[in-house]
């Protein structure tokens, strides 16, 4: 993991104003993920970014297209509380 570059795709949060951090969705609004989805990814590709770490949202209505998008565009790769240090040091 040593020098990539990440970026986080996470819910709206106005506490979060950091660079690595982009706006994928507002809790009230899930279909805003289904929007940003391929321009946030494409925004992560031009800024330079190697690394995407993505929330996962609720697979209900429009949220079982983005859960299915992102997981093909992770390769199925998947990071949850059961995974450790070692195993996403080896994924990165």
């Amino acid at each position: 993991a040593m020098g990539k570059k990440p970026v986080l795709l996470w819910e709206k949060d106005e506490r979060i104003t950091d660079e690595q951090f982009f706006q994928f969705f507002s809790n009230a609004d899930k279909a805003q993920a289904a929007k940003n989805l391929f321009a946030l990814l494409r925004r992560a590709d031009s800024e330079g970014f190697d690394v995407v770490l993505a929330q996962g949202i609720n697979p209900t209505r429009e949220g079982l297209s983005v859960m299915n998008q992102l997981l093909r565009a992770a390769a199925f790769t998947v990071i949850d509380e059961k995974t450790t240090k070692e195993e996403i040091n080896r994924m990165l």
